[in-house]
């Protein structure tokens, strides 16, 4: 990681870097320690994943109310899922921060272990970064990279006629009253059961809330999606309160996919995982996406939209 301080502010950051050396751990895929000016990875021939988010103090988490563990976990895991939704697997995890001048190096520690944590559960490294201290919140910005699967990377745009649509978890919404958008867990190892066994056909990741992202993924594929609301809610009480934040609520970080009926009828009998996955709808010939209301109405065009930052 480089230091950039501001004038007149300092939190150590000779200190804090030499502890981010010895402290965080290293990618299999670095062929240098972390510490130089630029990170030397390794690469396959099915070539490199690579993503990247901003986190904002007010925004995403509310830093006088989060641990600074849940902060730099959050910040991390939300990278991952993003691996995970293309089918990949992470390799190096890349973090700066936008540090408000006041902040304590111990805080900031803290937040580096909450992110080394997540990175080591799931075999990657934290290989490099930027720190700057600033009169302004406080800033997190994460990249990482990733292997795609030996199927090769799964993307929004492959939905098909005739497919079914599948979510993982056994529920939608309320993630920012409960606190599970920060305790999420990636769904890394679920996709690789999946891409080992299945064709699937598109995928991403729902951050955003199923009626902002599953249109994404209609447009992408230039396909119609129709989704029935007793599915999406799950386990949820069948309200129209629950299928509002089901939809809408956001920063779930489940994934939303696409396949086969056949396939979809074998994961949902064979998927091995706790979190639980589920058939949602089918994707149509047209554009859009429908839903098929609770009380069992035709299906009318989802009027509702998720989260925007």
């Amino acid at each position: 990681m480089a230091d950039n301080q501001h004038p007149g502010q300092s939190f150590g950051e000779s200190e804090f870097l030499r502890w981010l050396h010895d402290s965080m751990p290293i990618s299999k895929s670095a062929l240098v320690p972390n510490g130089d000016d630029a990170a030397l990875l390794s690469t396959t021939d099915r070539g490199v994943l690579v993503a990247t988010d901003m986190f904002l103090d007010g925004t995403h988490f509310l830093a006088l109310q989060t641990t600074p563990e849940l902060i730099g976990r959050k910040a991390v895991a939300a990278n991952l899922s993003d691996i995970a939704a293309m089918g990949g697997w992470p390799q190096s995890v890349f973090i700066s921060l936008g540090i408000p001048g006041n902040t304590t190096r111990e805080w900031i520690e803290r937040l580096m272990i909450g992110a080394a944590a997540t990175a080591r559960e799931f075999q990657c490294g934290i290989d490099g970064g930027d720190t700057n201290s600033w009169s302004g919140p406080l800033v997190v910005n994460v990249c990482v990279t990733g292997s795609p699967h030996w199927r090769g990377a799964v993307t929004r745009s492959g939905a098909q006629a005739g497919d079914c649509v599948l979510i993982t978890g056994k529920t939608l919404g309320h993630s920012l009253e409960t606190g599970r958008h920060l305790r999420f867990r990636p769904r890394l190892q679920e996709v690789r059961w999946l891409m080992d066994h299945f064709k699937i056909h598109s995928m991403m990741d729902l951050s955003d809330g199923l009626a902002t992202d599953l249109p994404r993924l209609s447009d992408a594929s230039g396909v119609g999606i129709t989704i029935d609301a007793k599915q999406v809610l799950g386990i949820a009480p069948a309200t129209d309160s629950e299928l509002q934040a089901a939809l809408c609520d956001g920063e779930d970080f489940e994934l939303v996919f696409t396949c086969s009926k056949a396939d979809a009828q074998t994961i949902v009998k064979r998927f091995p995982f706790e979190c639980g996955i589920r058939q949602i709808g089918t994707v149509t010939a047209g554009r859009g996406v429908k839903i098929i209301p609770l009380t069992g109405e035709p299906a009318s065009s989802l009027a509702v939209q998720g989260y925007e930052h």
